[in-house]
This record gives structure tokens, C-alpha cells and sequence, in this order.
């Protein structure tokens, strides 16, 4: 999410995820300007349980599910690999809804985070959090 300032300036919204017993977190930050999403994230590719970072060159944790939606995460990089692909068949079978519903479930028994961008009949982006979702101009 971003707040416009008077400045002119964006502060961006990010979700991040802090891996316990490392000094590594991954993060993805979105930012939004009138019509505009932008969406940034680290390369670094964590799952819980590993005992070091898995930096894969080319996994992408920001990804196109669809036409004109797009899903960040910051967390359980195979858990998200899992759930991108089932709200992907969502969203082209039922809809945007169906395909939020898939990563709001996994990111309740997964913790991992998600900001999904859709430019349908406006842009809409959504913060996926513990099985919540938030509409970041909200925030």
C-alpha cells in the first residue's frame, strides 16, 4: 500500500517475514499511484525448516496468475508455489474471488504473506495476512 503525502512522496506497504534463527527476511512492497501498482520483492527464497536460504537465480516471488492480476508473496516459497498454481485454476475457472480465497487459506496455515494487484474495472490490491485480507487504499 502507499499513502500519498503531501510531498508528492509514496510510502510503500510492504509485507515482510522474518525466518526465526537466521539474520534473512523476505519482503515484497507495493506501491500505488492513482490507477498505477507497483510491486517490488527481494530474491531471496526462504522455507521454514531449511537449515540455509535457497537462493534459486530466476524463481520469481511476484508473479502473473492471470490477465490483469498479480500476486507478491514474502514467506514459504514452496507453500506459495502450491497455492499460485491453485488460485491461478480459480481465478480462470471462478474468478478473482475464488483465487483470493485459495491464498487466504494458505496464508492462515502457512504464514505466508501475500499483496495481490488486480486491474479488472479498477485497480484493486489486497494484502493477504494470517488468513485476513486488508484493500491497501484502506490502510
Amino acid at each position: 500500500m502507499t499513502e500519498r503525502r503531501k510531498t508528492g512522496r509514496w510510502r510503500p506497504d510492504s509485507v515482510g517475514k522474518k525466518k526465526a534463527g537466521t539474520n534473512s527476511m523476505t519482503i515484497v512492497i507495493a506501491a500505488r499511484r492513482d490507477e498505477e501498482a507497483l510491486l517490488l520483492a527481494d530474491t531471496m527464497i526462504g522455507n521454514r525448516g531449511e537449515r540455509r536460504n535457497d537462493v534459486v537465480p530466476g524463481r520469481l516471488k511476484i508473479v502473473t496468475i492471470g490477465p490483469r492480476v498479480t500476486v507478491a508473496f514474502a514467506g514459504n516459497a514452496d507453500s506459495a508455489d502450491v497455492a499460485l498454481r491453485q488460485a491461478r485454476a480459480q481465478l480462470l475457472e471462478t474468478g478473482v474471488g475464488a483465487a483470493i480465497d485459495v491464498l487466504k487459506e494458505d496464508s492462515r496455515s502457512s504464514a505466508t504473506d501475500y499483496i495481490v494487484a488486480s486491474h479488472l474495472e479498477r485497480l484493486n490490491q489486497i494484502r493477504i495476512r494470517n488468513g485476513a485480507t486488508l484493500e491497501i487504499g484502506d490502510i
